[in-house]
């Protein structure tokens, strides 16, 4: 990630079709709402959004939401390739160019909604974050509960993400790190020292 990150505690996993509520930020019940108050980010504004990603040398910066428009443009170029006569190899390597596109994607996707979340913005529509995603998307408890997780473990294990922001592995290698550290408390600060070794491992291993 970006500077020394701040080691926060790791989520355990949530089991298919439950969500835990404390995870999701669901607010408890009461007559009024209080805005809260927007905590601090420690990720700068001028910071890329793919932390640990080698940019390409032909690469300028854009703004955030002009360089999201580029990403939905190239979609809409890759929706229009006519694909009846591909074969082969060919195929094969945009089977593995696609993921590693995929991949990269999550892990902006885990960077931007961590700022958003630190930021707080989202209290003016809703008295949570998770609330504001299944207002504005549309998306289901254990979806927004997923993406949370992705943000929290990118800021827990800035190694493994930037790994993650490279397309070199996949959101599983950063979930079975993640859940390492949750299932083996006394070995956290161990598993810090190796991160780098294991994130280069994870590189050629299956999680």
């Amino acid at each position: 990630m970006l500077g020394a990150p701040t080691r926060t505690p790791v989520l355990p996993s949530t089991p298919r079709g439950h969500s835990d509520p404390a995870l999701l930020d669901v607010p408890a019940r009461t007559t009024r709402m209080r805005r809260p108050t927007p905590t601090t980010s420690s990720v700068s504004p001028d910071a890329p959004v793919w932390p640990g990603a080698a940019a390409s040398p032909d690469a300028a910066a854009l703004p955030l939401n002009a360089a999201v428009a580029q990403v939905d443009a190239a979609i809409d170029a890759l929706a229009l390739v006519d694909i009846s006569g591909v074969c082969g190899a060919e195929l094969g390597d945009a089977v593995i160019g696609l993921r590693r596109v995929v991949m990269r994607l999550a892990a902006a996707e885990a960077q931007v909604w961590a700022r958003f979340e630190a930021q707080a913005d989202w209290a003016v529509e809703a008295g949570s974050v998770g609330m504001w995603m299944r207002q504005r998307t549309h998306c289901s408890d254990s979806e927004t509960y997923r993406r949370r997780r992705v943000a929290e473990l990118a800021r827990a294990h800035p190694v493994m993400a930037a790994r993650l922001a490279a397309g070199d592995v996949s959101l599983d290698h950063l979930h079975v790190l993640g859940d390492a550290h949750a299932k083996l408390p006394t070995l956290r600060a161990q598993l810090d020292a190796v991160e780098d070794v294991i994130a280069d491992y994870a590189q050629t291993a299956t999680p």
